[in-house]
């Protein structure tokens, strides 16, 4: 008796995955349409492989994943960066997160904001 002699499931045809291989060219195409605000879904379906696939290259190319919270460094860092003096869009271009999620974050730690002209707003 073999293993498959005892199985729970009947194969039923073949199992063939064809894995979708991207060359450098592409992986590029894939960071820089991500970072111009394409979704990890149709990068997929516009490259023809998994979005884990594309989720893959991303990560390993340093892009920062949206919808992935900052650390709690990352936030230290935009408190710090924010109270040494740069503006909310200078400490999101720094961590690498949309200036919304920067005022979120300080608002969350209590930080005080600043008028368009350094002065804490009232």
């Amino acid at each position: 008796m073999t293993e498959s002699d005892d199985a729970d499931y009947e194969l039923v045809g073949s199992i063939s995955q064809q894995q979708k291989r991207l060359n450098e060219g592409q992986i590029n195409q894939v960071v820089n349409s991500y970072r111009a605000e394409a979704t990890v879904y149709k990068l997929a379906e516009e490259f023809e492989c998994h979005r884990n696939t594309t989720s893959s290259h991303l990560k390993t190319n340093k892009a920062v994943m949206r919808l992935t919270p900052p650390s709690t460094n990352q936030i230290d860092e935009m408190v710090r960066l924010y109270k040494s003096g740069l503006s909310l869009a200078k400490v999101g271009s720094r961590i690498g997160f949309p200036t919304q999620s920067v005022v979120r974050y300080l608002r969350e730690r209590s930080v005080m904001s600043r008028n368009s002209h350094g002065h804490e707003a009232e």
